[in-house]
């Protein structure tokens, strides 16, 4: 098991209709997303989508994924993200004018 000091949150508030990384793998050093949460914000439920960027190119983990109003999406259950280094999650709210939050737990430097 990786040492406790590489297990690290990544919280990102009020994403809105822009794809905004929520989570960068650290230059040098491969890390493993080991969940993904994304919050309603306001008064309606939402659509995110959720990509993985490499070298400025978006590819599609999630599109379109519904978040009913008063819940959240625990989008990595059970399986887990490897990230290369410089790569990024990213979310954006598909749903024009609202916003969601969301957090990142990561293991960084897992080939150390």
């Amino acid at each position: 098991m990786a040492p406790i000091s590489q297990f690290k949150s990544f919280p990102t508030q009020n994403i809105g209709n822009t794809l905004t990384a929520v989570y960068t793998a650290p230059a040098l050093k491969t890390s493993m997303a080991i969940q993904l949460d994304i919050s309603v914000k306001g008064v309606t439920g939402v659509q995110v989508d959720i990509t993985y960027q490499r070298s400025g190119t978006d590819y599609y983990l999630g599109k379109n994924i519904p978040v009913p109003l008063g819940s959240a999406l625990e989008y990595i259950e059970d399986k887990k993200i490897v990230v290369e280094p410089g790569d990024s999650l990213r979310v954006r709210c598909a749903t024009p004018g609202e916003f969601v939050d969301a957090l990142v737990s990561a293991v960084e430097d897992v080939n150390s």
